[in-house]
């Protein structure tokens, strides 16, 4: 598991790097960029905390859930009739698909976290 953790925060470490490039390619706003570079450090630096400490169940249940929600409600902005994947003129796709992944590993997370801390938040 902490292999795991450690290739997961250095592949959102790469994401997060590479979300510097989306301002001019897809013309996403500069908030849009601080919002993707922030969900992918976040999900970098979680990841690596993981290994060190894991947080409780529950709050890797609620980032998933709450992840996921965004992705579906992002599902929505994608013109079908279009190209979904790579689509400069609507990210839509891409940007549902980088929640769903979030969502994912996150939600793995939870899954394979053995300790369930619901008495160490009270």
């Amino acid at each position: 598991m902490n292999i795991a953790c450690a290739v997961a925060a250095v592949l959102f470490g790469l994401f997060t790097f590479l979300q510097f490039n989306d301002g001019s390619q897809y013309k996403t706003t500069d908030g849009g960029v601080v919002g993707w570079v922030s969900l992918y450090s976040l999900t970098a630096l979680i990841s690596l905390l993981t290994i060190f400490r894991p947080l409780p169940r529950m709050v890797y249940l609620a980032a998933a859930l709450l992840i996921g929600a965004l992705g579906l409600l992002r599902v929505t902005a994608i013109q079908w009739i279009d190209t979904i994947l790579y689509n400069e003129s609507n990210p839509a796709g891409n940007e549902s698909g980088g929640l769903f992944i979030v969502a994912l590993w996150i939600g793995f997370l939870a899954w394979k976290n053995p300790v369930s801390r619901l008495s160490s938040l009270a």
